[in-house]
């Protein structure tokens, strides 16, 4: 049931995902480079000013869009705010139906 909710939830800056129907159940999700605390980790320097502010921004925007839905992130932290290749944020979505 969880899936197929995760599966219509279609916005720029949640992460996608489609479940695939077979005997065993697979779930695919959208490629993403990382999250904002792997980009901490990995620069070993902070995150400029404005960087943070992109990051909140379109993390907020996405997290009103769940709301707007009547869902709700359960876990939210710098971990499951993913980065794609161009620097779009997504959700990675653990969200509670």
């Amino acid at each position: 049931m969880e899936c197929h909710s995760l599966c219509s939830v279609l916005f720029q800056l949640v992460m996608e995902y489609c479940s695939l129907c077979s005997v065993l159940f697979q779930l695919v999700m959208e490629y993403c480079l990382g999250s904002a605390s792997d980009i901490i980790e990995v620069h070993k320097k902070p995150l400029r000013e404005d960087e943070i502010g992109a990051i909140c921004r379109d993390a907020l925007e996405g997290l009103c869009f769940l709301h707007q839905m009547g869902k709700i992130h359960r876990d939210v932290k710098a971990g499951n705010i993913l980065l794609t290749e161009n620097g779009t944020v997504k959700l990675g979505t653990a969200l509670a139906f």
